[in-house]
């Protein structure tokens, strides 16, 4: 009995330190293959991942914004990719961007009102058919 407890904790710790990478993960190390005025896909193929979200700015013209996701192995933070005229032009987290006035300040302002916005919607669609079902 005590050897089938270790062996399913000895499991249990080779699961939780290995981690899961999912399709819209980047790692930690690969920000350092980043170099600005790339474009999206080159910038793509240089993370191994597939951004989360693609954001068209339609207040700021000429910049966009891919969203993906860090782990810093305690938890998973977004990490944003922000574009002007199609050219990587800054990289980071969304505070990161907010202490850059300007432009990038107004973009990451924009995505992020975008992304409550769409949290709102999904929870207001699954409130929906919540009380739908009953």
């Amino acid at each position: 009995m005590l050897k089938i407890l270790l062996l399913s904790l000895l499991c249990f710790l080779l699961v939780s330190c290995v981690g899961v990478k999912n399709e819209y993960m980047i790692s930690n190390g690969s920000l350092s293959s980043l170099t600005k005025g790339v474009s999206p896909i080159v910038a793509q193929a240089k993370v191994e991942a597939k951004p989360a979200l693609v954001y068209k700015s339609k207040k700021v013209p000429g910049y966009s914004v891919q969203k993906f996701v860090i782990s810093n192995g305690i938890q998973v933070d977004p990490y944003y990719l922000t574009y002007k005229n199609n050219r990587l032009e800054y990289w980071g987290y969304a505070h990161e961007h907010k202490r850059i006035l300007g432009s990038l300040n107004r973009v990451i302002d924009e995505v992020l009102t975008m992304e409550e916005q769409l949290k709102k919607a999904k929870k207001s669609k699954k409130l929906k058919k919540k009380l739908g079902s009953e």
